[in-house]
């Protein structure tokens, strides 16, 4: 039987004789359509002001809708016709919403959701001149999988600030099992006038990382062993993973364990990255690569941005960065991989495609939409949701369009020789990218010559 080696072998050897008139008579252009759509996923749906999208982890295929000013959370099933949405949450009574960014802010599921019911949420009060970041735990009614047990809240952080934004706004668990915190610097008056984003011994301007499976009383979770400030005498607090964030409105795990920030920037710049233990990223020393203090401030302290943009009203730029989700459907082969992230303001959408070193291709796949975003979601089938953040907020669907199935690499905007590598990469490795005719999940010389039928036929 032939190997799939072998097969790679025969393509690449082949592939220049066959490819070469198609280069010919396909002269790459660039194409200023978008390569993504969005389109409204549950049309009898809305939600106003949705901040976060969450789908439970236990396979139950459902969509959790957290409405920031209603201090509620609605869920429905993910379905071509789902029935109305009904109440996971409802904690209106215990949040204040008076603030621009506060109201409850995220959720996420425990890794073991499916065994343990814990759910975390995270929302805003307000006590006299301050206000608080609150963090909690709660666990699913035993009689109803769809309502958490309102009675049941375990408080597990109590952020104190005096201005109600720059909050406490999402919450991860990563592969270690960990609970991530993304704390904002507090929006003090001066542009983190307290420089608490350069303080790690307040939680605010951090990333910080809990054991939310043990306690270390009198507190209600545990310092993982591995944070960079755990067990230190300094007074830095242990939760700290990463520092030096200004307004991090999303934090995501990519697949491959990678934990991406998007930072919201402040005059000038809007900034993506990575962050590992003790990362010092930055603010307010710097604003993406724009150093605020001094012109030598990008040095090895600091760990540096993947990417920034300007500030301003374009298809290259925006104000708020919504950090988003790595798309995961194999039929668009791609954008397969790519990190998708987008601008709250300009309604900007890009695909980030990287590897283990950086950024290799950043395109700008839906430029100037319209659409708020302020959350994504990849629904256990691959698809990706984003949120529209206004009063009669939706859900909706990334679909690609406009992309010819022999478009495996960047750029995205021709065939060349780097799409019949990356065909080829995923054939040897049997990536489901490259699974293009019948049998389904067999790779053969079917699947070679229908790429180079695809490829032969160029884009539209």
């Amino acid at each position: 039987m032939t190997t799939t080696t072998s097969l790679y072998a025969y393509a690449a050897a082949i592939a220049p004789a066959v490819i070469a008139p198609a280069l010919a008579a396909h002269e790459p252009t660039p194409r200023a359509a978008p390569l993504l759509a969005a389109v409204d996923a549950f049309p009898n749906h809305r939600f106003e002001f949705p901040a976060d999208l969450q789908v439970a982890p236990d396979g139950s295929n459902r969509i959790f809708v957290v409405v920031q000013k209603k201090g509620v959370i609605r869920v429905f099933r993910n379905e071509p016709d789902p029935g109305p949405p009904t109440t996971y949450l409802d904690i209106f009574d215990r949040i204040d919403t008076s603030g621009v960014e506060s109201g409850i802010l995220a959720l996420a599921f425990h890794p073991d959701y499916a065994n343990n019911g814990h759910a975390f949420v995270t929302y805003t009060t307000h006590d006299g001149d301050m206000w608080h970041c609150i963090v909690s735990r709660f666990t699913v009614s035993s009689g109803n999988p769809d309502r958490l047990n309102v009675f049941s809240e375990l408080v597990l952080l109590d952020v104190p600030q005096d201005q109600p934004d720059h909050n406490v706004h999402r919450l991860a668990f990563g592969p270690d099992g960990y609970l991530y915190i993304a704390a904002g610097d507090g929006g003090s008056p001066g542009s983190d006038a307290e420089n608490d984003a350069q303080n790690p011994a307040t939680l605010k301007g951090s990333i910080l990382r809990i054991d939310v499976d043990n306690a270390d009383p009198p507190l209600n979770y545990a310092i993982p062993p591995t944070n960079p400030f755990a067990g230190n005498e300094l007074g830095y607090r242990e939760e700290v993973f990463a520092y030096g964030v200004r307004n991090p409105w999303r934090i995501v795990f990519s697949p491959d364990a990678k934990l991406w920030v998007g930072d919201v920037g402040d005059a000038s710049r809007e900034e993506l990255g990575w962050a590992t233990a003790g990362d010092n990223l930055g603010w307010k020393f710097a604003e993406g690569f724009r150093c605020n203090i001094s012109p030598d401030c990008l040095d090895e302290s600091l760990t540096p941005p993947l990417l920034d943009y300007n500030h301003e009203f374009s298809a290259e730029g925006g104000f708020a960065i919504t950090a988003g989700q790595v798309y995961a459907d194999p039929s668009c082969p791609a954008l397969f991989g790519a990190f998708i992230y987008a601008d709250f303001i300009t309604g900007n959408f890009w695909a980030l495609h990287y590897n283990d070193d950086g950024p290799t291709a950043n395109t700008n796949v839906l430029p100037l939409s319209g659409v708020r975003p302020t959350a994504f979601a990849r629904t256990q089938d691959g698809e990706l949701l984003v949120t529209d953040y206004t009063t009669v907020g939706r859900i909706l669907r990334l679909e690609p369009i406009n992309l010819c199935p022999a478009d495996f690499a960047p750029p995205l905007n021709s065939l060349d020789f780097s799409d019949v590598i990356a065909f080829l990469t995923a054939f040897a490795a049997a990536l489901p990218t490259a699974d293009l005719a019948p049998p389904k999940s067999q790779f053969d010389f079917s699947d070679i010559v229908a790429f180079l039928g695809h490829f032969a036929d160029g884009c539209p």
